[in-house]
């Protein structure tokens, strides 16, 4: 039987933690601690082990994605979620932390689920982990440095690369006003842009693969928009679809060496399994 598993919650609403404490009071496979605000937090993460930590999006002086951010540099290893009460376009921003985000409140029987899949994966954690592409890790830190300019210069090879194929693609995106870079940054949105910088630098150069890994992309998403997925979702299934699409690894095997990358739980438990869209979501 597994031990139970080490979470940290944090919030800057003591009243909000101790809500959470009384609804995962019957949740005996997890051992919960409770942090009132970032600094806090910090503290606690300093003296014990988590495994996961779970942060509110808006508190004072620190919020959840710079926390967690805090929590990716130092303890690598820690699952990361992020709950928010609110929707908030820009929350893609944080994909290079996060690895996944929840509604808030978020029901439990959810909440569970993600954190039991946070664990799974974790207890995949590679010793042989994956080279990431550079220019992946670069593109999220324009991303979050809204640094248009920069992220144009670390995407444009990609996008000039991938146009071709995503021209003749169904997805139903608004139409790209012309053939440059940054028509597609805007049409895309960051998290294409991502999954299509990050699959540039693993099928390296190799016309084939770089074909099979996008239309099986195109296809996840597609079938996301059929089943009425959530657009935060539909993106998770196009960034799925491109890394299933990376053929010349077993899947599994390349979803467990992708687990260091901070990419979104979802994500890589869908290439883990091979699986298509159906269940990727974390968002409400």
């Amino acid at each position: 039987m597994n031990a139970p598993l080490r979470v940290l919650f944090v919030d800057d609403e003591a009243e909000l933690l101790g809500g959470l404490r009384r609804r995962l009071r019957r949740a005996r496979e997890l051992e919960a601690s409770y942090a009132i605000g970032a600094e806090q937090a910090l503290t606690v993460l300093g003296e014990r082990q988590f495994e996961v930590v779970v942060s509110d999006l808006r508190m004072p002086e620190i919020d959840g994605p710079t926390l967690l951010a805090t929590v990716a540099e130092r303890w690598p290893r820690y699952g990361r979620l992020l709950l928010t009460g609110c929707a908030q376009p820009g929350l893609e921003r944080h994909f290079g932390v996060v690895h996944a985000v929840l509604g808030k409140p978020c029901p439990v029987p959810r909440l569970r689920a993600v954190l039991g899949r946070a664990r799974d994966l974790r207890q995949a954690w590679p010793a042989d982990v994956a080279t990431e592409p550079p220019a992946y890790r670069a593109w999220w830190t324009a991303v979050v440095d809204d640094d248009e300019q920069a992220g144009l210069g670390i995407a444009d090879e990609a996008l000039r690369g991938a146009a071709p194929v995503l021209s003749v693609n169904p997805l139903p995106l608004q139409p790209v006003a012309d053939e440059s870079s940054a028509a597609w940054v805007e049409t895309l949105g960051p998290v294409r842009v991502g999954a299509i910088v990050l699959v540039a630098g693993l099928v390296e150069g190799d016309d084939g693969r770089w074909q099979r890994s996008l239309n099986n992309a195109c296809a996840f998403e597609t079938v996301a928009r059929r089943e009425g997925m959530s657009s935060h979702d539909c993106m998770l299934a196009f960034m799925a679809g491109a890394l299933c699409g990376v053929d010349g690894v077993p899947a599994r095997d390349l979803g467990s060496r992708l687990l260091p990358w901070g990419l979104p739980d979802a994500v890589v438990d869908a290439v883990r399994r091979g699986a298509g869209p159906p269940g990727l979501g974390d968002a409400a």
